[in-house]
């Protein structure tokens, strides 16, 4: 748990973050297992900000709770299974306020509500199958049971002025849960053909059926690679997805208020067609060199029309969006090293990731612009050293360019959007662990711990 505050001119800002977790396992017998693991976390941001005798601000709230139990058997050699039922809550609450006040006791009150959630209950079955030394298969279902409250808004409006009299307006957009069948079948094989090649092919059914209206698609996926030279490897591969769900942003920044949205009959279902390549090179002793490029199209993809946002203005949130194309592509480069007390590695990532609507949409007049979360660069330096067996360094730099961001810009009465970068970002991240010798007893035995102790810590 951690709480934090801050306080200057009139503005409180508040925070408190707490996780807990749970988990459970219990061996049954060699061939049975049980596993139950739960997870409650819960973040909480208060802005308070007085301008006496005024005051307005936002509270906003948002957290998960995670329950799981996994039954893992052993049919025999060459099959087993894990079989998981699984329960997941997630809900954001945010509440804004304005509230003015004059010195004749005659206010204006302003209070807003909104809040979403996503409720979910599973179970799922797993197998993996090794009929034969060069074939390994997965194959299993699921099914999940959603309960989607895309937003729940209200808001209370108080009014008393100094020839008037009080006045109070309450509006309150009552829950419209969408209940959601959501099952999936799927199958693959990592084969091993001689000794350079080895290719995987699979592949899932998925069938999702919300307000009578149901969705079936088949999504392939293939990779293969070819071990060239003793220390030269080519991969390639290609995938296709159905997603039956859509992120909507209307920050510049992940927040929570970013809404994870069902596909309905008006809706389509998220599509993306992704293909890779990709060298890696293992002849210089210790280290590990590759390189990958990507592309990926995207059709289905969701955003809101300019002017909208979360907090919507019709009670609808189908009204406020539009379906368009995306695209994704990029450069990765990567530097490993990994034997020794020191490794670490390199990472550099080139990446573009776009949008683009039709004309009638509403969205940017139908130009291609960029996606909320394209970083054109991305630079990673992680170091470890392992100075002994009582102590180990970490340290991780990281480089991330500006995201894009569209911000509204006001000239007078008229406010114009402007696609702007927001700032680069640095990340430094130092963790020391140190593992002392402490032994709890005297005498003979506590040199036999200290001798024990020494030797499990190489000295």
């Amino acid at each position: 748990m951690a709480r934090a505050a801050f306080h200057g001119e009139g503005r409180q800002v508040r925070l408190s973050v707490y996780d807990l977790n749970l988990k459970i396992n219990h061996r049954f017998s060699d061939k049975d297992r049980l596993y139950l693991s739960a997870y409650r976390g819960r973040d909480v941001m208060d802005q308070d900000t007085k301008d006496y005798p005024n005051r307005f601000g936002v509270d906003v709230g948002w957290g998960n709770t995670i329950a799981s139990l996994r039954w893992n058997h052993i049919f025999g050699n060459r099959l087993f299974a894990n079989t998981t039922v699984a329960y997941n809550n997630y809900d954001m609450d945010l509440y804004s306020f304005d509230h003015s006040t004059w010195d004749s006791g005659n206010f204006e009150n302003i209070d807003v509500t909104y809040g979403s959630s996503i409720k979910d209950w599973s179970a799922a079955i797993d197998f993996d199958y090794e009929p034969l030394p060069q074939h390994s298969i997965k194959f299993g279902g699921s099914y999940t049971y959603h309960t989607f409250v895309p937003e729940v808004v209200g808001s209370d409006y108080q009014k008393k002025g100094m020839y008037e009299e009080p006045t109070k307006e309450t509006f309150l957009l009552p829950k419209r849960p969408i209940y959601a069948n959501d099952a999936l079948v799927y199958a693959e094989d990592d084969w091993k053909i001689g000794d350079a090649l080895t290719m995987n092919i699979g592949g899932s059914m998925a069938m999702f059926r919300v307000r009578r209206k149901t969705y079936v698609s088949f999504q392939p996926r293939v990779s293969v690679r070819w071990q060239m030279l003793n220390d030269v490897a080519l991969k390639a591969s290609y995938s296709e997805m159905s997603q039956c769900f859509h992120l909507l942003t209307s920050m510049p920044i992940s927040m929570p208020t970013d809404l994870w949205v069902p596909i309905t009959e008006n809706i389509k279902p998220e599509r993306s067609r992704q293909l890779s390549v990709g060298a890696y090179y293992t002849g210089w002793k210790g280290w590990e060199i590759s390189l990958e490029a990507y592309t990926k199209k995207l059709t289905n993809v969701l955003e809101y029309k300019d002017g909208m946002g979360f907090m919507g203005f019709s009670g609808n949130w189908e009204r406020l969006v539009s379906m368009g194309e995306g695209r994704s592509m990029g450069l990765e480069f990567m530097l490993h090293r990994t034997v020794g007390r020191v490794t670490g590695w390199l990472a550099y990532t080139l990446s573009k990731s776009d949008r683009q609507f039709s004309k009638e949409s509403g969205v940017n007049g139908g130009e291609r612009f960029p996606f909320t979360y394209d970083r054109r660069h991305n630079l990673n330096l992680v170091f470890n050293w392992k100075a002994g067996k009582n102590f180990d360094l970490d340290a991780t730099w990281a480089y991330y360019s500006g995201v894009a961001a569209t911000i509204a810009l006001e000239q007078g009465y008229i406010v114009t959007p402007e696609a702007r970068r927001l700032p680069t970002m640095f990340r430094i991240a130092i963790t020391i662990v140190f593992r002392p010798l402490i032994c709890f007893v005297s005498g003979p035995t506590f040199a036999k711990c200290s001798k024990e102790a020494l030797s499990a810590h190489g000295t």
